[in-house]
């Protein structure tokens, strides 16, 4: 079903991104790449042809120990607009990331127990 351009000109997509807080030790960094983050989102928004140019926010939402919550606000003329819009931000944000700041992106930890292998005996 196709949703009519009217009645998704104002509405409002959003995406968020959790980083990892690993980058958190080294002073500095995390204003960084927020600042390296907000104007990547801006460039990529202000080129886009999906955007109506009434929305492009980056902010903060939450930040603790271990991770930084980032929110970022984009408006579309449609709502596949908006949608092909967010998926393009979050496609070159991670892109971003990945290239400049690796250690910034969330990773999952998993200790695994080391098992023994049996001990195969030989009878003569």
């Amino acid at each position: 079903m196709k949703i009519p351009e009217e009645a998704a000109r104002d509405v409002l997509h959003l995406g968020e991104l959790s980083l990892d807080g690993r980058v958190r030790p080294v002073r500095g960094v995390l204003p960084a790449v927020l600042a390296g983050a907000r104007a990547g989102v801006e460039r990529v928004v202000k080129a886009a042809p999906e955007w109506d140019g009434r929305v492009c926010v980056v902010q903060v939402t939450d930040a603790t120990e271990r991770a930084m919550q980032v929110r970022i606000l984009i408006s579309g003329a449609s709502s596949g607009d908006a949608f092909d819009l967010r998926c393009r931000i979050r496609e070159r944000l991670l892109a971003f990331l990945a290239r400049e700041y690796p250690d910034s992106l969330p990773r999952v930890r998993l200790e695994a127990e080391q098992v023994s292998q049996p001990r195969l005996e030989t009878v003569d």
